[in-house]
């Protein structure tokens, strides 16, 4: 069985590495220097970035390859699960390190500039756009952000790895780059810890090396420096509380609350951690309304608490606020059936509820099983049916993770999504542009140069929106007849 996961691991860095080195060829940075419009700071920075992120694909392409031959030519040469893992770890250290201090996209210098001040104001909503003269976006995450980043940087100024006084605007450095991203790297390992806690032990090497190489959070971490995977650890975390509540045959008061507070703190970094509440609430709760209604408050409550010192700014700051809690969508997968953005949300909110009333009713023999597939559902349903950033299905991967080592048939399925998804990252604005639109489509030579959202892109987005609505429907379809026998 390790060397069939062994050999499986191998698989998967292979895939990895020719994704990688394919992204490496179609990412030109000459080609998007001659079409690119815009003004010249957009469009070096635009460049800069290209090279960068092709810099990454490359490393990233290298390093997978050479971890795949012993996994493939020896597979006995980790001959434990703990083993295996270790070797993953290592191979996984090594892409992170030696690409972290790469420059990542513009939000992370503009947030972490906002983080700076916030050290010195407290109320950093308030003061990026009524002292400062800002736009909002500057401000545009929960509290949770701002509070680890500040704290951080003070930190990071404190031992001279950065230079407060000085810092007077959004600005590039090896040092920001670098060291400023250690609380996110925390979190991945916090993540890589919950995950072996609640993987099978059988599964635990796989599961673990299908999660740090996947494209989702290689793109998260090292191409946009955002911290999607903070709220993936919380996610996780009560996921793994959660499994002790469902492990009592009565309601377990005390680790139900402690679950859904855990997915709630989530909220306070990003707030579409807070979809899940209801999910747990009900999975948690049994048949128990009342029960369920006071858990799925208890779950919003850290959110909410968390933007009250806030709230007295000026209406402008508290305008910031209100931006920060929505949503800021980028994207769409069913671009060609859903019209725009405010259509959308009703179609979401529509199998969201239906997700609910089916969880009420179905009668559950693992809770825990049920609360999983519960959360793979609703996760896929959002990304196929709300605009997202790429780094934000990185919340999914977490949990996907888990329900593909528990059905092995997904294991395919998921390599699959995973090379579309990487095929979504190349085309989406904010990394390649509307260049490497034209020059995908211009491969073609009986197709016009189409708009962002034309045919192949259409196409793509509607094969991975199938995929990642499959998967869940599958593993659950899977489940049940396993239940049944």
């Amino acid at each position: 069985m390790r060397h069939s996961t062994a050999r499986m691991l191998g698989i998967v860095f292979i895939v990895v590495s020719l994704l990688s080195f394919c992204a490496g060829i179609i990412i030109d940075p000459a080609f998007v220097e001659r079409h690119l419009s815009g003004d010249h700071a957009l469009k070096t920075g635009t460049i800069e970035r290209i090279q960068d992120a092709r810099k990454t694909a490359v490393t990233l392409g290298v390093l997978a390859a050479i971890a795949a031959l012993p996994l493939l030519a020896r597979p006995r040469l980790t001959r434990s699960e703990k083993q295996l893992a270790i070797y993953i770890a290592v191979v996984a250290a090594a892409l992170y390190l030696l690409t972290l201090g790469n420059p990542t996209q513009a939000d992370y210098t503009l947030t972490s500039y906002a983080a700076r001040l916030s050290i010195d104001h407290w109320n950093i909503y308030d003061y990026v756009v009524r002292t400062e003269g800002l736009p909002d976006w500057y401000a545009g995450y929960p509290p949770g952000y701002f509070v680890i980043q500040g704290v951080w940087f003070s930190i990071m100024g404190a031992v001279g790895l950065i230079d407060l006084a000085s810092w007077a605007g959004p600005m590039h450095t090896f040092n920001l780059a670098f060291f400023g991203k250690i609380p996110i790297l925390f979190a991945i390992v916090l993540a890589a810890l919950f995950l072996w806690k609640l993987l099978p032990p059988s599964k635990r090497a796989l599961g673990l090396g299908i999660f740090l190489f996947s494209p989702a959070l290689i793109d998260s971490v090292l191409l946009q420096g955002q911290f999607d995977v903070i709220v993936a650890c919380f996610v996780l975390a009560g996921l793994l509380v959660a499994r002790g509540a469902s492990a009592h045959d009565s309601f377990d008061l005390r680790r139900s609350l402690a679950a859904i507070l855990l997915v709630g703190l989530s909220g306070c970094f990003k707030p579409y951690g807070l979809l899940l509440v209801p999910i747990f609430a009900v999975s948690l709760a049994g048949r128990s309304r009342p029960r369920a209604l006071v858990l799925t408050a208890a779950g919003i409550l850290p959110c909410a608490l968390s933007f009250l010192p806030y709230a007295a700014g000026s209406p402008l700051g508290f305008g910031a606020i209100v931006k920060a809690f929505s949503a800021q969508p980028s994207g769409r997968l069913l671009e060609m059936t859903i019209a725009n953005h405010a259509n959308s949300i009703p179609v979401f909110l529509c199998g969201y509820f239906l997700l609910i009333f089916f969880i009420f009713e179905t009668e559950r023999r693992d809770e825990f099983t049920t609360l999983l597939l519960s959360c793979w559902a609703a996760m896929s349903w959002f990304f196929v049916t709300i605009y997202f950033h790429p780094q934000w299905f990185v919340w999914l991967c977490a949990v996907a993770v888990l329900g593909v080592t528990r059905e092995g048939r997904l294991l395919k399925w998921y390599v699959f999504q995973m090379i579309l998804f990487a095929v979504y990252i190349l085309k989406w604005c904010n990394i390649v542009g509307e260049a490497l639109d034209q020059y995908t489509l211009g491969l073609i030579p009986c197709l016009p140069a189409l708009s962002a959202y034309g045919v192949v892109n259409g196409v793509l987005t509607a094969l991975f929106a199938a995929v990642t609505l499959y998967i869940p429907i599958a593993a659950y379809r899977w489940r049940r007849a396993a239940a049944e026998k």
